[in-house]
């Protein structure tokens, strides 16, 4: 994502090179002590070791007052849980002690006494139908009815209601089918209640279902210790008949028993709903066992995920076997490796890639990263919802097409919990929410990952998240060492109203207001907003000596451009971020020096006056631009014959690869180089362009290594383009183009072909035919007068379409056929 950078073969000749486009700091990441009621709101625990925020949940709008709720729980000795009421103002409330809900603004939701402490807090929907969205609360020490069985287990389903006021406190022991239901487990230290959820319609008779999880249940036969089992409870109209109801009558009617497959699984440890992923019209349900064994049951812990599908007679089938899912009822998805753990925490649904199916998502905080390599960084992964299902899917097959995984930082335990939020950033898609408690370790400060969905993730199937920018997502960063934040995440529908989906990030063990309460725990707020118009590259030309920049993205020429003079018309022109302000930066190249416009007025002011002049190269080397180590400001680079010696120390002088820079072997000596971030983390990568096709050094490695290997070749344009890359969708990837004469054809809907604009690709003229195209991320111009108009030709026809071009059948072994020859020279 950065703009495009020119480069010459000789005095005469300009070719174009694109570039990534960086975004601003703050854009990328949010410090979460920033939080100021406009943003989002921040919530402190009563107490010292309360751990507010050990489990948290959105929980719809349970006081129909048109704004969504949400519930936090705490853990130790309190046994209580605060239901916080959602409202249109936080501006003047940016903070809130959690004790001083008093009704209005929330409610203590205190746990039945003498039965130990809540375990587990989630959504329900509306279960009963009333228009009030429910919740459910979860109790593993409850005693059962009449305290007759020790450790059986209990779930509370609490009912929604329009008014609260009369006290700040709900107590659970009240429930008497009429405000809500208890539900009592099947045997004792089943750990009935240590994971609720909600299930969505299941059986498709309008009312919403709902989950209880006990994971140390010994299965069907009762004989298989912490097999785990899941209980799906249809929701109906009245419940004032049924104020308990034990788990264990349940009949197909009422609800269904889920057993689990092979003992020490513990499914039903994380439980939650699918949506519909296969597009029925049932809503599906999805469990994990983070201890089970994989595939063919040969590697421990590995972890599994089931899908459930929905239907709408459960009448013959009150119990199910996960190990009988088929494909036709359900899938099991198997974890990458053992001890990854795959199947971590979870709450509700999304479609994260706008295809109309739901998706599904899910973490493996003990994963070992891209190579497998780096203990305890952990993944998470979305797969794509569709209308045919194998029995089985292996998360180790997610190509880009199929899913996306989503690698974190070394000893991060990212995806330590995951969820979908819906729609943080307006623009149509579900996002999803990834926890790394552990980051960076080990002083476990803690961070969060909002993920923006997009409709196409085909050339992305591995995302790291060190690369949001803010385009593709952002990250949330925690504040104080050990306090553990992104241990739970959790979406929290539309808190203020505002159109935009909000979210919640905990810090259950961090210190309270003022870091006066030892472990009190802190729960963050976050506000959606609106990314409806994305940072994006926009284009420009060098004529002569004058720059002009379609700094308002209008694709024509008019008052909103930039226009100004930098150096001489024999000179070639630069594009970056010298500076990582977040905007690019002009600059020339004459003779084997680099001229930047380094504080960024488009004026040369010498090296007293901000800018900057160094060597780098020789005089009949071709200049190019990247960032090549992912820091947020462009470096330099140039390409002798096949050769390229890039500064991927940023240092701006050639230090050889033995002190951090690069050299490559990449193409032909006469290919047209381009530059781009292929795949979205971060970091610039190396291609070559000739005669209409576009080679890519996708995996970036610095070697050809083919489709099979990891890059990318594909036909764009035609013999005679002028290839031009930026990232015209905003969505973190850098995408193709080409200049035809005066004419843009550029792939704005990245899937690397040409569909027209009919088919979401943008056609334009700017400029004229003997103009240098240039790309970037251009600030807006200075007031004042525009120095002069940019003179456009006539306007293309969308009839000279954009071809495939002869050279795409050239073979690559006559492409890359000196590929291995050592590098000979240095740079000069």
């Amino acid at each position: 994502m950065k703009p495009c950078r020119v480069n010459r073969k000789n005095q005469l000749a300009v070719e174009p090179l694109c570039l990534e486009l960086r975004v601003l700091p703050a854009a990328s990441s949010l410090l979460l002590s920033d939080l100021d009621g406009t943003n989002g709101a921040t919530f402190y625990g009563a107490a010292g070791n309360e751990g507010a925020g050990d489990g948290l949940s959105g929980v719809g709008d349970v006081n129909g007052d048109g704004f969504d709720d949400f519930i936090i729980r705490t853990y130790g000795a309190t046994n209580k849980a605060y239901l916080v009421f959602g409202k249109s103002d936080w501006s003047r409330t940016p903070t809130t002690v959690l004790s001083t809900l008093n009704g209005t603004t929330g409610v203590q939701i205190l746990g039945v006494s003498d039965s130990g402490a809540i375990t587990s807090v989630s959504a329900a929907g509306d279960v009963n139908h009333d228009g009030f969205d429910d919740f459910v609360i979860g109790n593993t020490s409850g005693n059962g009815p009449g305290d007759s069985v020790n450790n059986l287990g209990e779930a509370y389903l609490v009912f929604g209601k329009a008014d609260w006021s009369g006290s700040s406190t709900f107590n659970l022991s009240s429930l008497n089918g009429s405000n809500g239901v208890i539900f009592y487990g099947v045997d004792a230290f089943d750990g009935c209640g240590s994971s609720v959820g909600p299930a969505g319609d299941v059986n498709g008779d309008t009312f919403d279902d709902f989950l209880i999880g006990a994971p140390f249940a010994s299965g069907s036969a009762n004989n298989q210790s912490q097999t785990g089992e899941v209980y799906v409870v249809f929701g109906k109209s009245d419940w004032s008949g049924t104020p308990s109801v034990n788990l264990s009558s349940l009949n197909g009617t009422s609800g269904v028993t889920l057993y689990g497959v092979d003992a020490s699984d513990r499914a039903g440890e994380f439980l939650g709903k699918a949506g519909d992923v296969n597009a029925d019209g049932f809503d599906d349900i999805l469990i994990s066992a983070q201890a089970a064994a994989g595939s063919g049951n040969s590697q421990a812990n590995t972890g599994e995920v089931y899908v459930v599908f929905g239907k709408s007679d459960w009448s013959s089938t009150s119990t199910v076997l996960l190990g009988s899912l088929n494909g036709s009822n359900g899938v099991v998805i198997y974890g990458e490796d053992g001890s990854s753990a795959g199947g971590g925490a979870f709450h509700t649904a999304g479609d994260f890639n706008g295809d109309g199916f739901d998706d599904i998502a899910f973490g493996a905080k003990f994963g070992r990263g891209p190579n497998g390599s780096a203990e305890f960084t952990g993944q998470s992964y979305v797969i794509f919802g569709k209308s045919s299902w194998s029995s089985t899917f292996l998360v180790s097959a997610i190509n880009g097409t199929n899913g996306v995984t989503f690698y974190g930082k070394a000893s991060s335990g990212s995806g330590y919990t995951v969820d979908f939020v819906g729609d943080a950033n307006g623009d149509g898609y579900s996002d999803v929410l990834i926890g790394a408690p552990f980051q960076p370790f080990p002083q476990s400060v803690g961070e969060a990952y909002l993920v923006y969905g997009k409709g196409n993730w085909g050339f992305v199937p591995q995302v790291n998240l060190s690369s949001l920018n803010g385009n593709n997502g952002y990250t949330l960063l925690g504040i104080d060492v050990d306090d553990h934040t992104g241990t739970f995440v959790s979406g929290a529908g539309d808190v203020n109203n505002d159109g935009f989906n909000d979210f919640l990030v905990n810090a259950h063990v961090a210190d309270g207001n003022g870091n006066l309460n030892l472990e009190s725990g802190d729960i963050y707020l976050v506000f959606g907003f609106d990314t409806s118009n994305p940072v994006i590259d926009k284009v420009g030309v060098r004529r002569g000596d004058t720059f002009y920049q379609d700094a308002n993205n209008s694709f024509s020429s008019n008052i909103g451009d930039a226009i100004f003079h930098f150096g001489n018309s024999s000179d070639v022109p630069l594009v970056g971020d010298w500076n990582n302000d977040g905007f690019d930066e002009i600059g020339i190249w004459r003779n084997g020096l680099w001229y930047l416009d380094l504080n960024g007025n488009n004026a040369w002011d010498g090296i007293g006056g901000g800018d900057t002049v160094f060597s780098f190269g020789n005089p009949s080397d071709t200049p190019i631009v990247g960032d090549w180590n992912g820091d947020g400001t462009d470096d330099v680079g140039v390409k002798r014959g096949k050769d390229y010696y890039l500064d991927a120390n940023g240092s701006r002088i050639w230090n050889g690869t033995g002190g951090g820079d690069a050299v490559y072997h990449f193409g032909n000596p006469t290919d047209t180089p381009v530059v781009g971030d292929w795949d979205g983390n971060g970091h610039d990568k190396i291609g070559v362009y000739r005669n209409g096709t576009f080679y890519l050094d996708q995996n970036g490695n610095g070697v050809w290594n083919d489709i099979g290997g990891g890059d990318s070749r594909f036909g764009y344009g035609m013999a005679g383009d002028r290839p031009v890359v930026g990232d015209w969708n905003g969505d973190g990837v850098d995408d193709v183009g080409i200049m035809r004469g005066n004419a843009w054809y550029l792939d704005q809907n990245g899937n690397r072909a040409w569909n027209g604009t009919i088919g979401g690709d943008a056609l334009f003229v700017y400029g004229n035919s003997t103009d240098t195209p240039i790309i970037g991320r251009w600030k807006a111009p200075a007031p004042g007068p525009v120095p002069s108009s940019l003179p456009l030709s006539s306007a293309t026809s969308e009839g000279s379409a954009v071809g495939s071009g002869s050279s795409e059948q050239q073979m690559l072994d006559t492409l890359f056929s000196q590929l291995a020859v050592p590098v000979k020279k240095v740079l000069g």
